[in-house]
């Protein structure tokens, strides 16, 4: 995380979560190229294809409505990751069970996907 957001975790002790759709990555919380919200739509349909487009604009409306908090479950660090995440930052060392344990018991509107 940025040296900034760090300083605030440690004077808040909150965490920052990010709307969805303002991050610099625009295809953060969309779909892969290759989505299907159902096996039985062909692509290739006009009629499967105004079904396909239709859930995906719902995907990229409710962007707007997620916060997310980014982590990175990794054996080894690359340069490309510091690089892109973490050039004026800090990393941040955790176990993937207490991070989820501390986000399970902050109630029911905070979802762990991992």
């Amino acid at each position: 995380m940025s040296l900034k957001k760090f300083q605030d975790l440690l004077r808040t002790r909150e965490l920052y979560f990010c709307r969805a759709d303002l991050f610099k990555d625009e295809s953060e919380a969309m779909p892969p190229d290759n989505y299907f919200p159902s096996p039985e739509l062909n692509p290739l349909d006009l009629h499967d294809r105004q079904k396909l487009d239709d859930s995906i604009g719902c995907v990229a409306q409710f962007r707007e409505a997620f916060y997310i908090n980014c982590w990175h479950l990794f054996r080894e660090e690359t340069c490309k990751m510091w690089k892109e995440y973490g050039e004026d930052g800090v990393a941040i060392c955790s176990q993937y069970r207490l991070l989820k344990s501390t986000l399970d018991a902050s109630g029911p509107t905070a979802h762990f996907s991992g």
